[in-house]
């Protein structure tokens, strides 16, 4: 049975003032959306929706997939493989986190379907 969750990562701003690189704020409004979604094919697929045409689907190249698969490999047994479906409401390479948007929601997702302590997290 595939269960699937959807997660939504905001964009963010770190070049705030003196704090360059050290103050950061996640912004409303602005963000990905990503569905997280188990499958029986072993390791992480990536499905890029809305906006996400230039979405590496390489799941070694892109963030979600490898934020997943980090996630996944950290839990063993049951779950064979993890869907990945991103969808872009952040443009890449605007300057307002887009990888990791989508990368901390992917992370998210698989968490609340491997883990026993997901609701702990959302």
């Amino acid at each position: 049975m595939t269960r699937s969750v959807r997660i939504w990562g905001p964009g963010s701003l770190s070049n705030l003032g003196p704090g360059f690189d050290t103050l950061g704020v996640a912004l409303e409004g602005v963000g990905d959306v990503v569905e997280v979604f188990t499958t029986d094919t072993p390791g992480v697929t990536v499905h890029a929706d809305g906006g996400a045409s230039d979405t590496p689907s390489d799941p070694d190249k892109n963030t979600a997939a490898r934020a997943a698969g980090y996630v996944l490999r950290a839990h063993p047994g049951g779950v064979v493989g993890l869907g990945v479906r991103i969808f872009k409401g952040i443009r890449p390479g605007s300057g307002l986190g887009s990888s990791a948007a989508s990368a901390s929601a992917a992370a998210l997702g698989a968490l609340m379907l491997l883990s026993d302590k997901s609701r702990e997290w959302a």
